[in-house]
């Protein structure tokens, strides 16, 4: 259970440094 647990929150932390990449290199391109 522990792993799933486990799992879970790195995928979501994945998911959000990503977007976060993404957000970061469209800003940096506007410019």
């Amino acid at each position: 259970m522990i792993a799933i647990f486990v799992y879970i929150i790195v995928s979501i932390f994945i998911e959000c440094c990503v977007a976060l990449f993404k957000f970061w290199l469209e800003q940096r391109n506007k410019k």
